[in-house]
């Protein structure tokens, strides 16, 4: 929810390359949150089809390991978004 409020506050990023790098990094986190959701839509599909198993855990690992480095990225671009935001 951060991040989509970050996203309709921005500037307009055309004005000053520090508002387009701000637009670049929530377009980033955005985007690989947007691939988390897909690999999470994926794995409750294998769930509900009953394609997983322990032998057979289709897209839950990638998932999990997928959604770690996404919320990782997410705190970086938050974290980065704010420190701009305060230094300037």
């Amino acid at each position: 929810m951060a991040l989509v409020a970050l996203v309709f506050g921005l500037d307009d990023p055309r004005r000053h390359a520090r508002d387009a790098l701000r637009a670049v990094i929530l377009g980033f986190a955005v985007f690989h949150g947007v691939i988390a959701a897909m690999l999470a839509l994926r794995s409750l599909a294998d769930a509900r089809g009953g394609r997983t198993s322990w032998a057979r855990r289709g897209a839950a690992p990638i998932w999990q390991l997928f959604q770690s480095f996404w919320l990782g990225t997410s705190a970086v671009s938050l974290t980065l978004v704010a420190a701009q935001e305060v230094l300037s």
